[in-house]
């Protein structure tokens, strides 16, 4: 009963079968979120930046359409590393339809394939994306006005949030994989503009900045333990924010990594409570590839010289890289967010290298959530409000 109330976090996972419909389980779930645990974690790491934004909705929808193409080995890593669903093409089927016909908040999922015309593609891999994902097919030479289209498009499918995703077209590239996200919600209780104040924040890297501080007084979910405090703000609609604030000497990249493994745990143990909560507001623009952290969870065939993808052609191919920009603004009336991932696949040959206060006033983890399909949206840290 009470899952039916909380606001769980979104996770999807891939897989790789390709039947219409199909039933999400907990142990889809719980592997999927340990997973981008995981790489919210190495990403951290990576980058040397105070704000990190992930969208794990984004680059799921990107690698599930390559999934389609995926054989043997790398096939299997796929499924193995990013989730034990029964038949992927229906979930994520299923997860576009509904994400696209939400009514009282904005959330468009937008996917397209861009495909060199020197390379000659399986029917059968066009048909699923096609089908499944509602993926545009563009065959097209490589070149710069190409460049121009992708980056154009991208900058439709996000109302203009992340202008480009590609910042050149490589001689060996032969196919983009591309999935654009963009969310717009309204609070739903908005914060008071008249009570937004300055007021100090403690960056992650000590310094003392001024923000504006909003502020808000209503019954929530809550919850606090030695290790971190979260609540929970509602949007119109279907979905929410987890807010989580790490005690003091703990990293918000280990409270985002706990968060997604033990969610069950955090929102079985959340109870209602009037919260007085001072959020600052803020706006990430965050970009990065994520090769690297991909490979450390073990996703590394897709990208090797023996990558097995022939599915997609009997070309020699292997992922070159993947890529993701977002873009969060938070404010008094609510959240808009965009994201765009593309994956880059290229021939190997030519392959290169109770009453409480919740101030969030030094770096805090966030999570926009769907309440009812569990899958993440984003994830992200802040370490400072005040730069992008």
């Amino acid at each position: 009963m009470i899952k039916k109330i909380l606001y769980t976090i979104l996770v999807v996972c891939l897989s790789a079968c390709c039947t219409k419909r199909q039933t999400t389980t907990d142990n889809d779930i719980a592997s999927a979120n340990s997973f981008w645990g995981n790489v919210f974690k190495d990403l951290c790491k990576q980058s040397n930046k105070e704000n990190i934004c992930l969208s794990p909705l984004s680059a799921q929808f990107a690698m599930a359409m390559l999934a389609n193409g995926a054989e043997g080995e790398t096939k299997e890593e796929i499924c193995k590393v990013l989730g034990s669903y029964a038949d992927i093409n229906a979930h994520y089927n299923n997860l576009l339809e509904e994400s696209n016909a939400s009514k009282e908040c904005e959330v468009n999922i937008a996917n397209s394939i861009w495909i060199n015309d020197k390379l000659s593609v399986k029917e059968q891999f066009i048909t699923k994306n096609k089908d499944y994902y509602n993926a545009a097919i563009e065959v097209t030479p490589f070149n710069k006005n190409t460049l121009l289209r992708i980056n154009n498009w991208c900058k439709d499918m996000t109302n203009g949030k992340i202008t480009s995703i590609l910042s050149d077209i490589k001689p060996g590239d032969r196919m983009y994989l591309i999935n654009a996200l963009y969310f717009n919600a309204d609070w739903n209780k908005p914060f008071n503009k008249e009570n937004t104040k300055k007021e100090n924040f403690t960056t992650e890297k000590g310094k003392v900045v001024e923000v504006d501080m909003m502020t808000a007084n209503e019954n929530s979910l809550y919850y606090n333990d030695e290790q971190v405090e979260m609540t929970v703000k509602r949007y119109k609609g279907n979905y929410s924010m987890i807010l989580a604030l790490p005690k003091e000497n703990v990293k918000c990249s280990d409270v985002a990594h706990t968060l997604l493994q033990d969610i069950d745990k955090y929102l079985s143990d959340m109870n209602m409570c009037n919260v007085k909560l001072s959020l600052p507001k803020f706006t990430t623009e965050f970009g990065s590839s994520l090769k690297d952290v991909l490979e450390q969870q073990g996703i590394t065939r897709a990208f090797s010289h023996g990558a097995e993808l022939k599915g997609i052609s009997d070309a020699p191919l292997c992922v070159d890289d993947i890529i993701q920009k977002t873009y969060v603004n938070v404010d008094e009336e609510g959240t808009e967010a965009a994201a765009v991932t593309a994956i880059t696949v290229r021939l190997t040959a030519m392959r290169p290298e109770k009453s409480v206060a919740m101030k969030l006033n030094r770096p805090f983890v966030y999570a926009i959530i769907n309440n009812e399909s569990n899958e993440v949206l984003f994830i992200g840290k802040v370490g400072n409000p005040i730069k992008k």
